[in-house]
Formats: structure tokens, sequence, C-alpha cells
């Protein structure tokens, strides 16, 4: 159970720009929990290194841990990734490919490690003014509890590795060269269903509305997924079935960021 009494978006960098108090049962009464919504850049991370050493520990906990995404292990030969059930329950230690692209034994490795997550991290941070970030987290210790990015970029760029019948299907219906892509966006499972989220949510596609107004919006998601929805009354549409990245992954899309409702959320 729980209610957002308030919130108060502004954009700007490195300041807590989203209050809010959660209230939630604890031991029969209720009790308050609140977080801060801290937008970050390249600039933010690199004068505060611990909260991004905090950050990419916590991005791999989610990615590796949440059986939603089931990146616990990796395969270093052909990338597949493993559920943590694959490898705990399972016991399957090793990957040898498939039965149309087999390799040679590889032993698993972690899915995510700071480092692997540091590298992708920084590719979105080199874009600059066309990336956005912020972070959850509750004072005193800011520790975090969720996380959202996304960035402008070009569509080729973007989709250089997504299925030609994706790729010509934008091209035919959405307009322009330029695309802003909802990349990430997690909350700890304890945080989950209480705001968290959404607030998240809100602030990144706030940002893309008032800087890329003119420009399509895109994102990938499960069509089962509990975000779904949200990402629903924000103005987002079922864009492609078909063309998946990964298995159970749909496209959703804006036509203009100008038409998102982040106010809905």
């Amino acid at each position: 159970m729980c209610k957002l009494d308030f919130f108060l978006y502004k954009c700007k960098i490195g300041h807590d720009t989203t209050n809010l108090n959660i209230h939630t049962l604890k031991g029969g009464s209720m009790v308050p929990i609140k977080f801060d919504i801290v937008p970050f850049d390249y600039t933010y991370l690199i004068n505060h290194p611990s909260q991004k050493a905090n950050l990419l520990r916590f991005y791999c906990e989610i990615w590796r841990n949440d059986p939603v995404f089931a990146e616990y292990s990796r395969c270093p030969n052909c990338r597949k990734f493993f559920s943590k059930d694959d490898v705990e329950i399972k016991l399957i230690t090793s990957c040898s490919g498939t039965a149309s692209n087999p390799h040679k034994i590889e032993l698993l490795e972690d899915g995510w490690t700071p480092e692997i997550a540091d590298i992708d991290l920084q590719k979105n941070l080199a874009l600059g003014k066309d990336f956005f970030g912020a972070i959850a987290v509750t004072p005193p210790r800011d520790q975090i509890i969720g996380f959202v990015w996304g960035y402008t970029i070009d569509f080729a760029v973007l989709s250089n590795k997504w299925p030609q019948n994706t790729v010509s299907k934008v091209n035919q219906e959405l307009p322009g060269t330029k695309v802003s892509y909802f990349a990430e966006v997690a909350s700890h499972p304890v945080f989950r269903d209480k705001g968290v989220g959404k607030a998240l949510c809100k602030v990144l596609i706030s940002w893309m509305k008032q800087n890329y107004p003119s420009i399509p919006s895109m994102l990938h998601t499960h069509e089962d997924s509990k975000a779904f929805h949200i990402y629903q009354k924000a103005g987002y549409r079922l864009f492609d079935k078909v063309g998946q990245i990964n298995s159970g992954r749909i496209l959703m899309a804006a036509k203009q960021c100008s038409i998102l409702t982040p106010e809905n959320l």
C-alpha cells in the first residue's frame, strides 16, 4: 500500500529534483519512506566516484539476480545469458552454443560485472547533452534504489543490429533520422509497486518531451511487463511485435516526443 504525497520536477544535474514520500505498511503501522530523484551526467559521476561505484554495483545486481531479466551468467563466446535458476538449480556451468551455431565448450562467466557495466555506461555518457540519467536514492545515506537513462541518437546507429523488417517499418512510418531512446529503467525489488519506477520514468520522459519535441521516441519492453501499461499512459504505443531484438521483446514508439504525456504518471 503506498501513497504519493507530492511530485516536483525540475531538471538540474546533480541536485535532488524529485522529492517523494512513500508510505508503506510495516508492523501494522504506516512508515514513511522518502526518496529523491537525482539526475546525473558524466561530470556528476566523476565528481561522485562512490555514487558511480554504487550505481554500477546496483546495475549488476538487478540484471543478474532479477528473474525478469535472467542475466545471471553468460557465455564468453556466443554471449548467451543464463538465469540464476539455470546455474544454481539446473547446475548449468558451461555453454557449447546451439545446434545451428555450435562452438567449443566455454565455462560461464558473470553475466554482469561493474567493469562490463561501466563500458556500456561510458558509451552512453559520451553522448553529452543528448544523454539523460537519474538515480532514486533514499536519504540520508543516498542508498540507490532505482535508476533510469535514455538518449537521443541517430536511428541508423541505434538500429544497426535490429531486424531489417523493423528498421524498414520505422523508416516508413516515423519521421526524421534521430530518435530519443528510453534505454534503461529498474528499481530495487523491495521498492517496486511503490512509485519509484514511475517517478524515474516521469523525469526521463519529461526530459525527452522538453528537449526533443519534434523527433520520435522508442523503447523496448515485454508486452506482459508491468511497465507496459506505464509506457502506454505516458503516450507510447505498440509499434512492432515481429521485429524483436530478443525473444519476447516488443518495440513501443511515439511519433513525436511532443505527444508524450509524462503528466499522466
